[in-house]
């Protein structure tokens, strides 16, 4: 459709009795997962892995080598270091590193100008995507997508943190003004930091919103209105 790829279709194997059991007494959106990083989730615990390496590290220059342990589908599917458009930019885990090292604003890592960057570039390249037999087997057993970043600095590796659950899921839940942040930067476009806080208020307090079409109005306008 106009606002995503994904499609619906149907099945001969549809249980409607699955839409209305336990209505209005089991949530599901309390299951719901959140995006800490705007590219593919797979790549997420990586980029925590090695986010964690940064306050331990006085600039990116001073990184020599950055060494990533995954399953094998991160290293063959994922290790794009020249990602040629912003959609294949989600899925180039060196690239993202790099936006990470360098402290662009995340709602920035696909754009043209980030992805012809040479600062940027220049550190991608050295990233290294390791496949790692173990992390294979999370994958495969239990889809999922744990890793590992190692560092090496001045000729001295600096060992990560092993992440097994991506950042934003229920084992591995993000603090809600991390949420609200990340949902004033992705407006900043659109709407003047005010503007996004009047709006989250809103949301934030939704079924208590007298008049919710009201409240996401500034979503439906022309930027600047």
């Amino acid at each position: 459709g106009e606002q995503g790829f994904w499609r619906m279709s149907g099945s001969d194997r549809f249980q409607p009795e699955r839409l209305t059991e336990h209505l209005a007494t089991h949530w599901q959106l309390r299951h719901a997962s959140f995006k800490d990083y705007p590219v593919c989730r797979w790549m997420h615990t990586a980029l925590a892995s090695f986010e964690r390496l940064l306050d331990r590290i006085p600039s990116p220059e001073s990184i020599e080598r950055i060494r990533v342990y995954g399953s094998f589908t991160l290293a063959r599917f994922f290790a794009d270091a020249r990602p040629v458009s912003n959609t294949d930019a989600q899925f180039s885990l060196p690239l993202a590193i790099a936006c990470l090292a360098f402290k662009i604003a995340r709602h920035q890592w696909s754009s043209d100008r980030t992805r012809g960057a040479a600062p940027l570039l220049a550190f991608a390249d050295r990233v290294e995507i390791i496949a790692d037999e173990t992390f294979e087997q999370l994958m495969l057993q239990h889809r999922r997508p744990a890793a590992r970043v190692d560092i090496v600095v001045k000729g001295r590796t600096i060992a990560g943190e092993r992440i097994d659950f991506p950042p934003g899921c229920a084992e591995n839940p993000l603090p809600e003004q991390r949420i609200v942040d990340k949902c004033v930067a992705n407006l900043s476009s659109r709407l003047s930091a005010p503007r996004a806080a009047r709006l989250i208020d809103a949301l934030l307090d939704m079924e208590r919103c007298a008049d919710i079409g009201a409240a996401i109005s500034p979503l439906l306008s022309a930027p600047g209105e």
